[in-house]
C-alpha cells in the first residue's frame, strides 16, 4: 500500500511540475517580440552629404482643382524649404527658403532614421493616387544626386494604409519643426 501510494505522489508531483514547467514555457514565450513586419530599406544616416535631400509631402482633400492644396517641405544639408501648391498641376502659391548646415542637417537625419522615415512594410495597395478623399496622404522621400533611394507613403484615413512602417506623426513634426515660422506660412491655408 505504501508502494502505491509513493507511486501515485510521484505521479501528481509530476503532473504538477509539467504543468509549472509549461506555464512557465508559454509566459516566457510571451515576453518575446512579436517578428515585425517593417523593413528597413536603408538608413538615412547613410546618405549624410552635400548630394541628399529628405522630403515630405502632404496632399490634402480630394477636391476640385481651385480648392486643392498641397505642401512640401524639402530639407539638405544646404537649405530647407516650404512650400504651398495649389491644384492637381501643383503651381506654386507660396515659397520660403531658410539656409541649413551640415551639423544641423545630420542631427535631422539621425532623427528621422530613429523615427522610421525608411521603415518599409508590406500593403496590397499598388497605386496610392486616391487612396484617401476625405483626408491627407503623405509621401515621405529621400533622394540623392537626383534618384531616389526611398519613397514612402500613409494616409490619415482608416484603416492607416501604405508602406511606411510607421504612422509618421514623429516625422512629420520633425519635418514641420524645420521651419521657424511654419504656423504663420501655412496660417490661412485651407488643406479640407
Amino acid at each position: 500500500m505504501r508502494y502505491i501510494l509513493g507511486v501515485i505522489g510521484m505521479i501528481v508531483l509530476g503532473i504538477i511540475a509539467v504543468v509549472l514547467f509549461g506555464n512557465a514555457v508559454s509566459n516566457n514565450s510571451g515576453d518575446q517580440p512579436a517578428p515585425s513586419e517593417t523593413t528597413q530599406t536603408t538608413r538615412t544616416t547613410d546618405h549624410i552629404n552635400d548630394k541628399s535631400k529628405v522630403q515630405f509631402t502632404k496632399y490634402g482633400n480630394i477636391n476640385s482643382n481651385e480648392d486643392r492644396r498641397t505642401l512640401k517641405i524639402y530639407v539638405s544639408q544646404n537649405e530647407r524649404v516650404i512650400e504651398i501648391l495649389d491644384g492637381y498641376t501643383e503651381t506654386v502659391q507660396k515659397r520660403q527658403t531658410y539656409s541649413n548646415n551640415y551639423e544641423s542637417y545630420k542631427v535631422f537625419m539621425y532623427a528621422i532614421d530613429k523615427a522610421g522615415f525608411t521603415s518599409k512594410k508590406e500593403t496590397k495597395v499598388s497605386n496610392s493616387t486616391g487612396i484617401c478623399p476625405e483626408g491627407y496622404t503623405y509621401y515621405y522621400k529621400l533622394s540623392e544626386a537626383g534618384n531616389d533611394i526611398s519613397n514612402l507613403w500613409n494616409s490619415s484615413c482608416k484603416p492607416l494604409g501604405g508602406n511606411l512602417g510607421t504612422n509618421g506623426s514623429d516625422i512629420r513634426e520633425l519635418f514641420i519643426n524645420q521651419i521657424p515660422d511654419y504656423s504663420e506660412f501655412v496660417q490661412g491655408v485651407s488643406f479640407s
